[in-house]
């Protein structure tokens, strides 16, 4: 739909500076999907991989970035597919 802010996730004890992280990332993925529809990117900073799957459930989350720890867990919880493999 037009005007779709695309949610990247990410867990950690430290929100701020996992934002300022990520944030140049998703802006550009929303910004290159602009002709999609996506108007903006959003960072969403679980304090768990728990809550993260549960975030990645319910659909406030649109892609998960993590080592493969994390997201093997949200995996096995039937919460997300990996897709990409960072190195």
């Amino acid at each position: 739909p037009e005007g779709t802010t695309l949610v990247i996730g990410s867990v950690s004890d430290d929100p701020e500076e996992e934002a300022e992280v990520f944030q140049p990332f998703i802006d550009h993925v929303a910004d290159q999907l602009g002709d999609a529809g996506v108007s903006g990117g959003d960072v969403v900073v679980a304090e768990s991989v728990e809550e993260m799957a549960e975030l990645l459930r319910t659909g406030a989350v649109d892609l998960y970035v993590d080592n493969m720890s994390g997201v093997t867990e949200v995996v096995a919880d039937g919460a997300g597919t990996p897709l990409l493999r960072r190195w």
